[in-house]
């Protein structure tokens, strides 16, 4: 909970210039897939709002349960949550498998 009272806190200070260079690298890439995975988005503070908003489905992979709550306050979407932690081993054996067309 310190951690996102902090992140939150310092968002337009400390975090700022992290965020413009997030924001600038998204726009640029700017996906055409309306579906979009997040890995640890936790309460999505450095995903500019008006960008989530390009995707009609959100899949996010959140263990943390204050942080899909902040996710879902600040950006105003609510993503179809993974609660259980993320696991490349688990990709690579294809215990999951991400839709080939998303971003």
């Amino acid at each position: 909970m310190v951690y996102h009272w902090r992140a939150l806190r310092n968002l337009d200070s400390l975090w700022s210039a992290h965020r413009d260079h997030t924001r600038s690298f998204l726009e640029e890439w700017a996906p055409q897939s309306k579906t979009i995975y997040l890995i640890g988005p936790s309460g999505g503070y450095s995903l500019p709002k008006e960008w989530l908003k390009r995707f009609k489905n959100i899949i996010a992979f959140e263990p943390d349960p204050t942080a899909r709550l902040i996710f879902e306050l600040r950006n105003r979407v609510r993503p179809q949550w993974i609660t259980t932690p993320f696991d490349f081993n688990d990709l690579h054996e294809s215990k999951i498998q991400f839709d080939p067309d998303a971003a």
